[in-house]
């Protein structure tokens, strides 16, 4: 696959046929540029400079082309190492403001 420079991807092409299948039962992770997705895999270029596929079944969250992903495995499943899943501080606790005094109120 010949790939415009996106995000964190190199310019090259990028043989999406003789990429290597990502182990699920590893422990390890695998770090470097998303490639390409498609309905059925995702293609992410390795440390190595070989192109990693994995099953996009395995995912929660899809990554984005030319996101740097580590992505590890759980249980079988796909996990975005890179991405948090813990809640920003201002979700589920709205923040209460008040509205602002007019001017002319203002040092009464």
């Amino acid at each position: 696959m010949d790939s415009e420079p996106q995000g964190m991807n190199p310019r090259g092409i990028h043989r999406l046929d003789t990429a290597r299948e990502a182990d699920p039962k590893t422990k390890g992770e695998y770090h470097g540029a998303v490639l390409h997705v498609d309905k059925a895999n995702i293609y992410q270029l390795g440390n190595d400079s070989q192109v990693v596929r994995h099953d996009r079944d395995r995912f929660k969250e899809t990554p984005h082309v030319g996101e740097g992903a580590r992505i590890g495995y759980d249980n079988g499943r796909a996990v975005m190492l890179n991405r948090t899943s813990e809640p920003s501080p201002s979700r589920g606790n709205p923040t209460i403001t008040t509205p602002a005094r007019p001017a002319h109120d203002r040092g009464r």
